[in-house]
């Protein structure tokens, strides 16, 4: 069935794709680092074709342009709403076609306009665990069922579970870097420094799922969570 295009969503041309992705790859070049992945595992699993659902988990802030420089479709995220009142930052996921989302409470219009998405057959991206995960690897925050919401609403549709590593060491990066105020203190802390790299694993569709919410976000739980340890296993 052919899916309907919503007129009040966002949707970024190709062209905007291109020039997004430059600006992003120009803006951390800056700063020191590279969004682009070293390492994919099974990017045999990306579906040929959309709607579905990226659901990864949450180390940094660069997510979302990794996830893009990797799917061979523009994502629409999430971000918390507090992002688009950030200068530059605010402006730039804005034109990236992402949405806020108030955390800590169930902001219907958020989820929403994810279905939304998914019913004008886009790509929606979603990290379930709502905010940064902690300093372990493995120790996940909650995961929030506005995944398992938004999968149901949109008639069951195929959720990606990815598990990412490396966006930790990049935030640290730029958090280290925003309290110098000269170019040679800036250089002086990358001097002697490893570049942070970004891994990632891409887990099989899940398709077959219930309608029960709880039910499916343990399913994606346990796909974003086989993904980091398959990262952690390939890794030296």
């Amino acid at each position: 069935m052919e899916r309907l295009r919503n007129s009040n969503l966002k949707i970024v041309t190709p062209n905007e794709q291109k020039a997004l992705l430059i600006t992003w790859d120009m803006l951390t070049g800056i700063v020191g680092f590279s969004t682009k992945p070293k390492l994919i595992l099974g990017k045999e699993n990306i579906p040929a074709k959309a709607p579905y659902i990226v659901a990864s988990n949450h180390r940094g802030i660069i997510e979302p342009a990794v996830l893009l420089h990797t799917f061979n479709r523009w994502i629409y995220f999430m971000a918390k709403h507090e992002a688009f009142d950030m200068p530059i930052i605010g402006k730039l996921i804005s034109s990236a076609g992402m949405f806020p989302v108030r955390r800590g409470e169930l902001d219907r219009a958020a989820l929403k306009k994810a279905v939304d998405y998914l019913n004008s057959g886009q790509v929606v991206g979603i990290m379930p665990e709502g905010t940064r995960g902690r300093s372990d690897l493995t120790d996940f925050n909650a995961f929030k069922k506005g995944t398992a919401w938004v999968a149901t609403m949109a008639g069951k549709v195929p959720i990606v579970p990815v598990g990412i590593t490396g966006p930790e060491d990049i935030l640290a990066l730029i958090e280290e870097q925003s309290l110098s105020k000269t170019w040679q203190e800036i250089l002086s802390i990358r001097t002697g420094k490893t570049k942070p790299i970004v891994n990632l694993s891409i887990g099989k569709p899940i398709v077959d799922y219930p309608e029960d919410r709880s039910v499916l976000t343990d399913m994606i739980f346990k796909g974003i969570s086989e993904q980091v340890s398959k990262l952690e296993n390939s890794l030296p």
